[in-house]
């Protein structure tokens, strides 16, 4: 017989179930609580989300520092002068999902091509190529050659000198000229650019020249003439500021150039007279004088340099003792003497002689007439380089600047505007291997940043264009003029 529960066991039970109905509901409104915080977390603080997501990916393993990629075009066209540059930055993906910016392992390179005109300011900027990291992209500028501009970058592109939009690219050139129509190759050594434009190997061995206006011709063997318009980067490797530096010039009758003491007074003494007074012959007087000449500057020693002037005339290179009745097919060689500094020039260290590079003389600036010393301001293997104006005849100063940059790698006088274009800084390093960026990825050039100076020849005041680490660039006047 079922035992009939009490009325204290029923009241009991009854307070027992609604204390869980009553844990129940708390359990409930407590995870509603939570989703409206989550929610309100997701929708009504998503800048604050973005931000700490904004600064992860700008940690220094997520952005690498723009570097220039070949050596850049210093070139004339209508717009004005203008620096053309490739640039290469390395930085991890980014993309959007679901509202909330994400950063992806992929770790990318960005290949764009700049236009920088004679006021260190960009004219226009395209992004010609990206590529994951590890991938191994040569990229760099070809020349320019009237209204086109011919860069290589996973193939030949030619972009609009004045806007950079894209005028060929490589299936637009196989379509164009059915001659290279699968014959284009891929290494960027098929690819050249001289005073006749740009020209290119062919997979069947035949070499063509393709001009600014996209006309096609085969290359022979006849020499080509210069064209204007046409403009190739400069020949010195990054950071070859010996390329850079000339001994001296030639001014008609006289010679004007760098020598330290030594050279001077080495100079200074007719190698004949001394050969003859030593006893030692014709024959070594003769040697002794051909090599009496200022030698090839190459890397200038540790000493103090001057300006100096010489009289120069050309003189027959035949041995003293050649008789005069026989002919003189020997040629010219030159005779300097009365060797004297100039007297208000200053002392430099490790100069030269601007030169817009290997294979060109010295710039000589008129209004007044002068030279640029190109110099160091330290023994300092580091040491930033600077730029003098010295006039003549005396050699007094005209201004002189000290310059943002440690290793040249390109300069060009243009009008009243000398642009030059190099790196800043500390010596250039590779990047170091264990680098999360750069594991696996083709080694780059690091070091100080990247410089664009345009310097007026008046008053030696500069604009400068800095490439940065944000993937952009930043103009400002870099130097004041002298007072």
């Amino acid at each position: 017989m079922a035992k009939t529960p009490s009325p204290a066991d029923a009241e009991a039970d009854a307070d027992a179930a609604a204390s869980a109905r009553a844990a129940r509901w708390r359990r409930l409104l407590l995870r509603l609580a939570i989703l409206a915080g989550i929610v309100f977390a997701v929708h009504m603080d998503l800048r604050s989300w973005n931000s700490l997501l904004d600064w992860w990916a700008d940690r220094d393993d997520a952005v690498q520092p723009l570097v220039a990629s070949g050596t850049p075009v210093l070139a004339d066209t209508p717009q004005g002068p203008r620096l053309f540059l490739v640039t290469r930055q390395y930085q991890r993906e980014r993309h959007q999902r679901m509202a909330v910016r994400r950063m992806s392992g992929q770790q990318l390179q960005e290949i764009d091509v700049w236009a920088l005109d004679d006021h260190a300011r960009p004219a226009w900027r395209r992004r010609l190529h990206v590529a994951p990291a590890r991938e191994v992209v040569d990229a760099s500028p070809i020349g320019v050659d009237g209204d086109t501009v011919w860069v290589y970058a996973r193939g030949l592109h030619a972009l609009h000198q004045a806007d950079g939009s894209l005028r060929l690219g490589p299936q637009d050139i196989e379509s164009r000229f059915p001659a290279l129509r699968g014959q284009l190759l891929t290494e960027r050594h098929r690819y050249g650019f001289d005073h006749g434009g740009l020209h290119l190997l062919a997979g069947d061995g035949r070499r063509w020249r393709i001009d600014g206006s996209f006309a096609l011709t085969p290359v022979g063997n006849e020499s080509m003439p210069g064209r204007d318009g046409v403009f190739a980067p400069g020949r010195c490797p990054a950071g070859c500021n010996g390329g850079f530096k000339s001994r001296g010039m030639d001014l008609g009758a006289h010679w004007l150039g760098l020598l330290d003491d030594g050279e001077a007074a080495r100079l200074s003494v007719d190698p004949v007279q001394v050969a003859e007074a030593a006893g030692t012959g014709v024959g070594r007087a003769h040697h002794e004088a051909a090599l009496h000449t200022p030698a090839y500057l190459g890397d200038p020693g540790q000493g103090r340099y001057r300006l100096w002037r010489a009289g120069i005339r050309h003189v027959s290179a035949a041995p003293p003792d050649w008789p005069a009745d026989f002919p003189d097919n020997w040629g010219t060689r030159q005779k300097f003497s009365a060797f004297q500094p100039l007297p208000q020039a200053p002392e430099f260290l490790r100069p030269g002689l601007l030169t817009q590079g290997i294979g060109s003389g010295p710039l000589w600036l008129r209004d007044p007439d002068s030279v640029l010393v190109l110099y160091h301001s330290s023994l300092a293997a580091d040491a930033l380089l600077r730029l003098a104006r010295i006039t003549g005849p005396s050699g007094q100063p005209a201004w002189d600047i000290e310059l943002p940059i440690a290793n040249l790698h390109a300069a060009r006088l243009a009008g009243s505007t000398l642009m030059l274009f190099g790196q800043a800084g500390e010596a250039a390093q590779p990047p170091e291997r264990g680098a999360p960026l750069f594991e696996g990825s083709p080694p780059e050039v690091q070091g100080g940043d990247f410089v664009f100076a345009a310097i007026a020849m008046a008053d030696g005041s500069a604009r400068l264009f800095r490439l940065g680490r944000d993937g952009h660039g930043v103009t400002a006047s870099g130097t004041d003029p002298p007072s």
